[in-house]
């Protein structure tokens, strides 16, 4: 929301509008009744709204009135007022959340006489949806203040919410950490660790190793040779 400050240039941007002025909203005196039901059936306003005001009486005092809210507990005010004599001053009154408010124009001029005259001001709180605006004025020749023409108050609706977002999938739940690697079952009963073969000595213990038994052997066949070389020699010197 803007602050009050900004409430001038709120009204003047609310005289640019023209879908909330006159040209749109024209109420037929036959409509009159269901534009009041219509209000009456409305919630909280939007941030802008309008009145379109009709003479009270034979006068010719009409116009219309614009509103925007520009703050908490504020709400700037642009209205056009035709048909007013000279020197009448136009008295804008609302029905806010703040009670009974009211805002001043500047007098009519006589160029033309009844021409339009701007209305701009600042309202403390929100224009109660379905009031009536009305426009007072004072009599230029003397007299009292006296209503020239109303009219009721109509606000943007705010758009009915939509519908809840539903709600998004389950989240799932987190893994469960991976099972440990199974230990290897112990031996069966019996079976211990693989043992090396046994020596051969033990396998066959009947029958009895002899020690280095090649090495005689050789030994014994050396001694046989050598003997048989010495036979023969001596065989051939008795020949010679």
């Amino acid at each position: 929301m803007a602050p009050v400050a900004a409430a001038p240039a709120a009204a003047a941007a609310l005289a640019d509008r023209g879908d909330l002025g006159v040209s749109s909203i024209r109420p037929s005196a036959g409509a009159a009744a269901e534009l009041a039901a219509r209000v009456v059936a409305q919630g909280p306003c939007g941030p802008a709204g309008a009145a379109v005001l009709t003479p009270i009486g034979p006068g010719p005092v009409n116009g219309n009135v614009n509103v925007l809210i520009t703050g908490g507990n504020s709400t700037a005010v642009n209205a056009v007022i035709n048909g007013l004599l000279p020197g009448q001053s136009p008295v804008l009154g609302f029905q806010t959340t703040a009670g009974l408010q009211q805002v001043s124009g500047p007098p009519a001029g006589t160029a033309p006489v009844g021409g339009p005259v701007t209305v701009n001001g600042t309202l403390t709180g929100v224009v109660v949806p379905g009031s009536s605006v009305t426009v007072a004025v004072n009599n230029p020749i003397g007299g009292g203040i006296q209503p020239v023409a109303q009219g009721r108050f109509l606000c943007e609706n705010v758009p009915p919410p939509g519908p809840p977002v539903p709600p998004g999938p389950p989240v799932p739940p987190p893994l469960p950490p991976p099972a440990p690697f199974p230990v290897p079952p112990p031996p069966p009963p019996g079976l211990g660790p693989t043992l090396p073969p046994p020596p051969l000595a033990a396998r066959f213990p009947g029958v009895p190793i002899i020690p280095e038994a090649d090495s005689l052997f050789l030994l014994v066949g050396g001694l046989l040779v050598g003997g048989t070389l010495v036979a023969l020699l001596r065989l051939r010197g008795h020949h010679d």
